[in-house]
């Protein structure tokens, strides 16, 4: 326990260390009224690094990306078909090795007659 004790301790402070720099860039930013000022020095983890946006896909990356979206689109409006005719089979042959059981204890029981 006291491991976990001083895990959580460890990463309280990295957070505060994180969340002074942030403030320290806040202060920055709204001091030099948005022109790009020298960042601070950064800690190991940053917020920034942590919550930096995406850069926008490419159009190409996007068409091949939706390309790929459209074929499972597709194959999704046949699922319903698909998991009745999957269930019935199923059921089928499950029926079949039932009675294929049933078949095969009937022949392998003495006779009592």
């Amino acid at each position: 326990m006291p491991d976990r004790l001083q895990d959580l301790q460890q990463q309280r402070a990295r957070l505060l260390e994180v969340l002074k720099w942030l403030e320290q860039e806040i202060m920055n930013e709204s001091r030099s009224g948005g022109a790009r000022p020298e960042p601070a020095a950064k800690p190991g983890l940053t917020a920034a690094s942590v919550l930096r946006p995406a850069s926008p896909m490419p159009a190409d990356d996007e068409a091949a990306a939706e390309e790929i979206l459209a074929q499972y689109r597709d194959a999704s409006r046949s699922a319903p078909e698909n998991i009745r005719t999957g269930c019935i089979t199923y059921f089928a042959l499950a029926l079949g090795l039932l009675i294929a059981a049933v078949v095969v204890w009937y022949l392998l029981t003495p006779k009592r007659h």
